[in-house]
Order: structure tokens, then sequence, then C-alpha cells
């Protein structure tokens, strides 16, 4: 393709790049922005559907959508679970779907798609618990996921594949996105923790603590602590 459709599947794909990348550095801001998306998609579909109203619909999901991103940013355990499960689920979707061409729409083709539904929802199933158990690994997964949909709808709007042949593209984002996030991540977190705490929530150490650490220091150096002591009496301390 060429045009505007070109310029705006560059545009996508570089984000979805970016993402893919180093969505673990913002992967707060994403779990809220997915929360409000996913959100404000079902109250536009069930409480649009029963006002049967375009300004209700949108009103309903810009009202459930603000919920749901203030549920998914409190209780973020919950919302990786989730979000984990929701990618997981479209990524297996894809994978496994039939396209037919049906029609085409201002130029691009329209095509009818069948899923199976039995093994998105196992997909579902075991990403969800991946997530729920494991809150880095489910960040990633996500923050892959995202980037990875986001690369093979660009590449097929700029002409590098067809809307019906994602599938390739899609699995190869998304496990590029896993294996360079997890580069950067598995130094300094441990991949498979099951805390939602990150290096940046530990606790910054004030000029009373200082001090206590110097003296902590000092009755270590003079023989009155061991190193065993001293660092578990610094680790309780910081936390």
């Amino acid at each position: 393709m060429s045009g505007p459709e070109a310029t705006i599947g560059i545009i996508v794909l570089l984000i979805g790049l970016g993402i893919a990348c180093f969505g673990w550095k913002i992967h707060r801001a994403l779990i809220a922005i997915m929360g409000f998306l996913i959100g404000g998609a079902l109250g536009f579909l069930l409480l649009g559907a029963a006002l049967r109203d375009l300004g209700g619909a949108l009103l309903a999901f810009f009202i459930v959508g603000v919920f749901s991103a203030w549920f998914f940013s409190t209780y973020e355990k919950i919302a990786v679970g989730l979000g984990a499960g929701f990618i997981g689920a479209d990524i297996v979707a894809d994978l496994t779907a039939k396209h037919t061409y049906s029609s085409s729409f201002f130029g691009i083709p329209v095509y009818d798609t069948q899923y199976n539904y039995p093994v998105i929802i196992i997909a579902f199933l075991i990403s969800a618990y991946l997530g729920w158990q494991f809150y880095k690994l489910g960040y990633i997964i996500i923050t892959s996921g995202i980037g990875a949909s986001l690369i093979s709808i660009g590449g097929a709007f700029i002409g590098f594949w067809g809307l019906a042949n994602t599938t390739i593209p899609l699995l190869g984002a998304f496990l590029l996105g896993i294996i360079v996030q997890y580069i950067q991540e598995a130094p300094n977190n441990d991949l498979f923790s099951k805390d939602s705490k990150n290096l940046e929530d530990v606790k910054k150490p004030s000029n009373a603590d200082l001090d206590e650490l110097l003296k902590l220091k000092s009755l270590k150096d003079s023989g009155v602590l061991t190193e065993e002591e001293y660092e578990e009496e610094k680790k309780k301390l910081l936390k």
C-alpha cells in the first residue's frame, strides 16, 4: 500500500516495536490503558445495546472504561492475570482462526473468520494463571502481546503481509518482545516473582535510615555484627 495507509502503518508498527521491546518500563500505564479499553468496550457493547442510543453507548464506554482503568491500576495482580489471559487468548485465536475472503472496504480486504473457541478458552486460562502467579512474566506477556498486535496490524497496512496472514508476524513479534524484555528484566528482577513490586518500589532510605545504616556498618566493621546479621538488619531497615 501507499499514501495515508502506509504512513499510518509505519507509525503503528514503530509504536508496536517500541512497546514490544521496552513496554516493561511503562507497564503500569499500559495496564491502565488496557483496563480502560476492555471496560469501555464491554460498557459500549452491553449498556449500549440496552440503551440503543449512540450517545448513551459512548457515555457508557467512557464511564465504564474509567472505572475499569482505576480497577486495573489499583488491583494490578488481578489486572495482570486478566490481561495476560486476554493476550494469550488473542494470540492463540489468531493462530487457530480460519479466514475466508468476503468483500472489500475502501480497498482493504474483509474476511469472515471462524474461531476455535475451546482452544481460545484454554489459552486464556493458562495465560491468566501464569500472569496471576508470576507478576513480572505476566506484564511481559501483556506488553509483548500489545506490541506484537500493533506490529502485525502496522505491517499489514504497509503491505508487508495481508490482514489474513498476520499469524507468523504476530507470533514472531510476540516472541521477540518476550526475549528482549526478558534480557532487560532478568538481571534486575526475578522473572517468576509473585510480588507485584518492582525495583522502583523499593523503599528509598531517608536521612534517618542512612544514619542507621552507617551505625550498622560501624558495628559490622568493629566485629559486633557478623556479615549475615548486618545484611539481615539492613534488609529490615529498607523494607
